[in-house]
C-alpha cells in the first residue's frame, strides 16, 4: 500500500511541477500547490474567460502539458478518449473561472471547488465535476435575480448562473483594477 501512496504522490509532483512551469511561462504568475482559483490575478481570470479561442487554446495546453498526454502538446494528435477529457475538464475550470469573477463581483457567495487549489482539481476532476450536480454555484442574495433563482431546483441554478455569463466580462472590467 506504501508503494501506492508513494507512486501517487510522485505523479502529483510531476503535475505540480509542468503545471507551475507552464503557468509561470504563460501568466507571468507565481504558482505553488496550493493556487486556487481564488488567488488568480484578476488579469489572468479576465484572459482565460474571454470566449475567444485563445483562452481555450491556453487552458487546453495547460491540461495537455500538465497531463503529460502528448509530448509535442498537440491537441489534434491525441487520441478522441484524451480529447474528450481535455475538453471536459477546460470547460470544468472555464466556469470555475468565471464563478470566482462572478464571487469577486459580488455576484456568487459560492461555488463547488472555489476553497480547492486548481491541482488538486486536476487530480480528483471526476469527483469535482459529480459534485457540481450536487452543489450548484450559489447566487449571492444582493443579486437582482435572487427571488428566481430562490425558485429553482438544484439542477437548474447552474444553468440560471450561466446565462450571466455574457454580461460578466464587462461587468468585471469595470469593477476590478485590472
Amino acid at each position: 500500500m506504501a508503494d501506492i501512496t508513494y507512486l501517487d504522490n510522485y505523479k502529483a509532483q510531476r503535475m505540480n511541477k509542468r503545471f507551475r512551469h507552464y503557468w509561470q511561462e504563460k501568466f507571468s504568475e507565481v504558482y505553488n500547490p496550493l493556487t486556487g482559483f481564488s488567488t488568480i490575478s484578476e488579469d489572468s481570470l479576465l484572459f482565460l474567460a474571454q470566449p475567444d479561442e485563445s483562452s481555450a487554446f491556453a487552458l487546453i495546453q495547460l491540461i495537455i502539458y500538465a497531463l503529460e498526454l502528448d509530448p509535442l502538446n498537440d491537441f489534434s494528435t491525441l487520441k478522441s478518449s484524451e480529447k474528450s477529457r481535455v475538453m471536459d475538464i477546460q470547460l470544468f475550470l472555464a466556469d470555475r473561472i468565471r464563478f470566482e469573477m462572478m464571487k469577486r463581483l459580488g455576484w456568487l457567495e459560492s461555488y463547488n471547488g472555489q476553497s480547492t487549489s486548481i491541482i488538486e482539481i486536476f487530480s480528483k476532476f471526476d469527483q469535482f465535476q459529480y459534485k457540481d450536480s450536487e452543489y450548484p454555484p450559489q447566487l449571492s442574495k444582493d443579486h437582482s435575480n435572487y427571488p428566481d433563482f430562490l425558485e429553482l431546483i438544484d439542477r437548474e441554478k447552474g444553468v440560471f448562473v450561466r446565462k450571466l455569463f455574457p454580461d460578466l466580462i464587462e461587468a468585471f472590467k469595470e469593477k476590478m483594477p485590472l
